[in-house]
């Protein structure tokens, strides 16, 4: 039973070339997240000047007595608050991004040996690692694992892993309350 499912985890592997092109995804969708929150961290440093110019010009007239302290005191207040806010925000912006590239690059290459994660992992690894790819629904019945659920990119070999009487992957109709298509 314990060597059917590492069978079955063996078949689940994903090939080279679905984790090479998961990598250039991945790589794209990183790059252009780098991209836009750069453009959001420099819009926010000009909104930060602004700001602080405006802070600037209330200090001044409180130093002219140009304004009562009441006045001086509520535009502080709200210059304050507004700059502290855009500091955290153009500090979340621009935290290096290349921690993702390098995540990405160690540990992607991982899913070309799903039978490997699964026997290296602890149980509570094991429970989760069940309930991810197969969303708790993983169930034994004569003499062969059995799912209405798997992820998709661990799905590719469904048919062999069914002909090798590893597990059989029924999987459930999306949203039933839609009439499927006919062929016509």
């Amino acid at each position: 039973m314990h060597e059917q499912f590492l069978n079955a985890c063996d078949l689940m592997s994903v090939s080279e070339r679905r984790i090479k092109e998961i990598r250039n995804k991945t790589y794209t969708s990183i790059e252009q997240g780098i991209k836009e929150n750069k453009k959001k961290a420099e819009d926010k440093k000009h909104e930060l000047e602004e700001v602080q110019q405006r802070l600037n010009a209330v200090e001044e007239k409180w130093f002219r007595d140009e304004i009562n302290k009441d006045t001086y005191e509520r535009w502080y207040s709200a210059y304050s608050d507004n700059i502290l806010t855009l500091t955290s925000a153009i500090e979340r912006l621009s935290i290096n991004q290349g921690k993702a590239f390098d995540v990405l690059d160690s540990k992607l290459d991982l899913l070309g040996d799903i039978k490997h994660i699964y026997t290296e992992s602890d149980i509570l690894q094991k429970r989760e690692f069940v309930n991810m790819v197969f969303d708790g629904n993983l169930y034994y019945e004569q003499g062969i694992y059995r799912t209405p659920t798997m992820l998709d990119i661990f799905s590719h070999n469904a048919s062999k892993m069914e002909e090798r009487s590893y597990l059989i992957y029924k999987k459930k109709r999306d949203n039933i309350s839609v009439i499927p298509h006919s062929g016509r």
